[in-house]
């Protein structure tokens, strides 16, 4: 949607109206110019992340859609993380992720969140979010699907602590699946995830250390050169992703 021309200080106009009986209206007005380059700086001086999250808990249907989106499309630039990790938007956001409706945008958060080490803490420790994110993996939408491997992924690899948390999930055949049926990204990432949980597995097992990763991880293809790093989340997620039913955990197994 093309953003005709506003005068800056619309912008704390907006936040302002936030607290008024116009929420539903000044929501869509910033959900537009959130996906808008120039304006995203803008709204980000204004404070409108604080004043978004801050209204989740009085808004429903519609208005909250369209609050998760205006943080979605905010939520790739350094400024709006420091934002939504001080709200602590993640323990607000994380029961809402069993909503299809909602979910493409919120996992999308997550992503960019989880490179961040507070935004990593806050999910590990916020009740029922690693739970949420791991459901995700048998997600029809392979887009959701993809970015649930990245936060899966970032969480172990730069704190094994994360792994127990992770692995209680059960999540080594649906990481399986997504090597072999997800997208390019999805693909390389659960392979990615795979091996790191393998090598961390033999390399407790040589020290000698007691391990809690008795799960079998079959690794279905040859590894190839993954990629090291991921751009900030910015492509729009597809609101209408239905989600599938999650198959029963595994007890146990043993790796490779």
């Amino acid at each position: 949607t093309k953003v005709p021309f506003l005068s800056n200080d619309v912008c704390d106009v907006l936040v302002l109206l936030l607290d008024s009986g116009v929420v539903q209206e000044v929501l869509s007005i910033l959900q537009i110019l959130s996906d808008d380059n120039y304006w995203k700086s803008q709204l980000i001086a204004s404070k409108v992340v604080p004043s978004v999250v801050k209204i989740f808990e009085s808004q429903t249907g519609e208005c909250l859609a369209s609050a998760i989106k205006v943080l979605y499309n905010l939520s790739p630039l350094s400024e709006a993380q420091s934002y939504l990790i001080a709200s602590r938007c993640i323990s607000k956001l994380a029961p809402l992720l069993s909503d299809a409706k909602l979910a493409g945008d919120i996992i999308g958060i997550l992503h960019n969140l989880v490179f961040t080490e507070v935004g990593r803490a806050q999910i590990a420790e916020t009740s029922g979010c690693i739970s949420s994110v791991a459901e995700l993996l048998e997600d029809s939408c392979t887009e959701n699907q993809e970015h649930a491997v990245a936060v899966l992924l970032s969480l172990c690899s730069h704190d094994t602590g994360h792994c127990d948390l992770v692995l209680r999930e059960g999540i080594i055949p649906s990481l399986v699946t997504v090597s072999v049926t997800g997208n390019k990204n999805g693909k390389e990432g659960a392979l990615k995830l795979l091996k790191y949980l393998r090598d961390l597995r033999h390399i407790y097992s040589e020290e000698g250390r007691p391990h809690y990763m008795n799960v079998r991880c079959e690794m279905p293809m040859r590894q190839e050169s993954l990629p090291q790093e991921r751009k900030p989340v910015i492509k729009s997620s597809n609101f209408f992703c239905k989600k599938i039913g999650r198959s029963s955990k595994p007890e146990s197994a043993t790796l490779r």
